[in-house]
């Protein structure tokens, strides 16, 4: 299991394939998150290349971008390709409750 050192106790990460490129469907959606509620959820957005990160390898060529939900720089859950419903929803799950 991949762990890593993030800046807010939740992390949201884009792991895609150089080859493929970060989702840009998603780029509206997330851009809105992150910045309307990046502060009140606690939440950091990060992209990573899967090519160049050793513990990403396993999703090195894929041909769509997985995303990552860390809390306390452990993974706790994952959505695989660009489904933004779950995304958002998995977002307000971890997110604290206001």
């Amino acid at each position: 299991m991949l762990t890593c050192r993030m800046p807010l106790p939740r992390s949201v990460v884009e792991v895609y394939a150089s080859v493929w490129g970060p989702s840009e469907m998603v780029d509206a959606h997330l851009s809105a998150i992150c910045y309307d509620l990046a502060d009140t959820l606690s939440f950091a957005f990060v992209r990573a290349v899967s090519d160049n990160i050793p513990s990403l390898k396993e999703y090195a060529g894929a041909s769509s971008s997985v995303f990552l939900f860390y809390m306390q720089g452990k993974v706790v859950a994952k959505v695989v390709g660009p489904k933004m419903s779950e995304i958002k929803a998995k977002i307000f799950e971890l997110a604290p409750k206001l």
